[in-house]
């Protein structure tokens, strides 16, 4: 093998490796993308759960708040808000 079978060669031997780093370079890209998106997918699953949880909690508090002045008593309850400031500080 002469040195133009030797450069040939390299130059194989470049364009295949050059090649699999490329593949391998996007399909890493793809993996990122996609747990970028899996995690954005997440985020906005938990905020809509949050958000339901809330609603439902103020409903709730609503609900007692109303009865208990129908009923003509006295309604203390911290408000989900109250016991939100609450739960930070401790």
């Amino acid at each position: 093998m002469g040195i133009v079978g030797l450069s040939a060669a390299i130059v194989a031997l470049m364009l295949i490796a050059g090649r699999r780093f490329t593949m391998a370079l996007f399909d890493w890209g793809n993996r990122e993308k996609t747990r970028r998106l899996a995690r954005a997918e997440g985020l906005a699953e938990g905020r809509t759960e949050g958000r339901a949880e809330e609603r439902e909690a103020w409903m709730d508090w609503i609900r007692k708040r109303d009865e208990a002045h129908a009923r003509g008593e006295d309604f203390n309850e911290p408000s989900p808000a109250e016991r939100a400031k609450e739960s930070q500080v401790a």
